[in-house]
């Protein structure tokens, strides 16, 4: 990495176009994300359905994500992300003439978050290993942590974005929006070119490659700890974040316009952490970090359910986005460090594995919001959160006190 110079990696021209493209991507990603919910919650009232529309979108991410990494290792990635950006701005222009014509129906949000569905479990493992095809090895931790700038700017600007335009002119406005980004994203891919030559590959079968996935991953223990590490946060972390929706809407009665405020705090933590990521020049206590990063982000999700106040919640949501980055971060990173280098998209998709499973985790947090309250159901996340991250530091101290 180029010292002091952290930022620096902008200055490469092809990441730098690669960079802008995954900001565009991800305004229509968190933008999505925030539309889908609201419209699946808005229609039907039923925390349990909002997890349904997540659940729709996670099960193809979960069975085509392995797929997705071993394609990425065996094609030009940059043809995974075009066909992809294609998908994605087709569904968004889709929703959006729905709207228009108010045709819209639980099932057509459903079936279009299979759509999404599919097109991040086949491009997400090439879109985060891409990273480093796209910059000198010297340059892929900055590269890597700048792209995680990027998701926590827009987790930001997407919900917030989409809760003005929700509040001034309708959910299918913050659709217009988000098939503009995903155009954008498309168009700026056609001028990144790769800066480093692709892993030559070892003249093995799709299946052969499938199996050594799993084969690396079972004889990584490193690995392991990670997707379980990720499963940890997934199932606590994540499946709590999902119901921001009722939290907006039956504890503190603000609305969309609510409802972007508070992902945006979140994205505005994500920021920070990023950036201080991005900035330390290269942390060596990594799982340390990652463990400490992911108990914090527990408690403040504790701290979040508990507080009756909508201005003081919206403080305390920031903290669970610098947890939140700085994990993401740090996983996704080591994720990659474990790997050689001619299997990056395959490890890449092992880290969207544990992604995908995020549907597990919701549908039990979300009966248990129904049942006693969304309140009860995140502060018992929250405290899981604590005692699995707390038990992994114990059972593998050697996991803990290592240097990447």
């Amino acid at each position: 990495m180029r010292a002091g110079r952290p930022f620096g990696v902008l200055g490469v021209e092809s990441f730098r176009w690669y960079w802008i493209a995954t900001v565009a991507y991800y305004i229509g990603f968190f933008g999505d994300q925030l539309a889908r919910n609201w419209l699946a919650y808005e229609m039907t009232g039923s925390a349990l359905l909002l997890g349904l529309v997540v659940v729709s979108q996670g099960v193809p991410q979960a069975l085509l994500a392995v797929i997705g990494g071993t394609l990425a290792d065996r094609v030009p990635k940059k043809r995974l992300l075009v066909a992809s950006q294609v998908l994605l701005a087709a569904a968004a222009v889709t929703q959006s003439g729905l709207l228009l014509l108010h045709l819209t129906q639980y099932w057509h949000v459903v079936g279009l978050a299979l759509v999404n569905g599919v097109a991040v479990g086949l491009s997400l493992p090439a879109r985060l290993s891409f990273v480093g095809e796209v910059v000198s090895k010297d340059d892929f931790v900055p590269a890597y942590s700048l792209y995680y700038v990027a998701n926590s700017t827009m987790r930001v600007a997407g919900p917030a974005i989409g809760g003005m335009v929700t509040a001034v002119a309708s959910v299918t406005g913050v659709y217009v929006v988000i098939a503009v980004a995903h155009l954008v994203a498309l168009a700026l891919l056609f001028r990144v070119k790769q800066q480093t030559s692709p892993p030559v590959r070892s003249g093995s079968s799709f299946l052969q490659d499938l199996v050594s996935t799993y084969r690396f991953a079972l004889e990584s223990r490193t690995i392991l700890i990670l997707m379980s590490v990720a499963l940890g946060i997934v199932f606590f972390s994540f499946s709590s974040l999902n119901l921001m929706p009722v939290f907006a809407v039956k504890e503190f009665e603000v609305g969309a316009a609510g409802l972007g405020t508070l992902l945006s705090a979140v994205g505005v933590g994500g920021i920070v952490g990023s950036f201080l990521i991005a900035a330390s020049g290269g942390v060596q206590r990594k799982p340390l970090l990652l463990l400490v990063a992911g108990a914090a982000e527990g408690v403040a999700l504790m701290l979040f359910a508990a507080l009756p106040v909508f201005w003081m919640a919206v403080v305390v949501a920031a903290t669970v986005g610098v947890g939140s980055a700085i994990y993401t971060t740090l996983n996704s990173t080591m994720f990659q460090l474990s790997a050689p280098a001619n299997m990056r998209g395959r490890v890449m998709s092992l880290y969207m594995l544990s992604q995908a499973l995020q549907p597990v985790g919701v549908l039990p947090v979300s009966v248990l919001a129904d049942l006693v309250g969304v309140r009860i159901a995140v502060i018992t996340a929250g405290g899981l959160l604590v005692c699995f991250m707390g038990s992994v530091g114990a059972l593998f101290p050697g996991f803990r006190r290592a240097k990447m």
